[in-house]
Parts: structure tokens; C-alpha cells; sequence
């Protein structure tokens, strides 16, 4: 199980103390040399196009920020969270 403090990122940001992201919110994950995916809260389909396990973990953690973010007003649609994460790429 991961688990990682947010606190430190987000609180002096927006005040809000976030205590941790779990590896329980991905299901359906797919690991690949060339492309990985998970689905995110049972809702989320998300790809990725970097290899390693760890990927998906910091997939997971720019999620619980992209969450956060939300919860303070701060629109950001779903499809450019897909697509931004489909576009990552290792070699920029």
C-alpha cells in the first residue's frame, strides 16, 4: 500500500491538509512497457504512457492534488486530466 503526505505540498497552497493517497483508489490497473493504466475512484479511466510501478503511484498522487484543487473551486475538466496524462512523456 502507498501512502503519501500531501500536507506539506498543498497546506502553506490552499490550507488544506490532505493526510494520504492509497494505491485502494486505482482498480483494473495494467502495467506495459509502452503504455499503463488504472481506473481512478471506480470512475476514471486513466493511461499513461510511462513504464514502472511507480508511475502509477505518481498518477495516483497528481490525482489526489487535481481532487484537492477541485475542492477549492478550481475547475479542471476531466478530459485534459486524460489527455495530459496520456501525453506524458519521458523524453521531453
Amino acid at each position: 500500500m502507498l501512502s503519501l503526505s500531501l500536507s506539506l505540498l498543498l497546506e502553506p497552497i490552499t490550507g488544506v491538509s490532505v493526510d494520504f493517497v492509497q494505491t485502494e483508489d486505482a482498480s483494473q490497473i495494467h502495467y506495459g512497457l509502452e503504455k499503463q493504466s488504472f481506473v481512478y475512484k471506480e470512475k476514471q479511466r486513466i493511461e499513461i504512457a510511462l513504464a514502472g510501478q511507480y508511475q502509477i503511484e505518481n498518477a495516483l498522487l497528481a490525482l489526489k492534488v487535481i481532487d484537492v484543487l477541485r475542492e477549492e473551486g478550481i475547475k479542471i475538466p476531466e478530459r485534459a486530466v486524460e489527455k495530459g496524462f496520456a501525453n506524458a512523456n519521458p523524453f521531453l
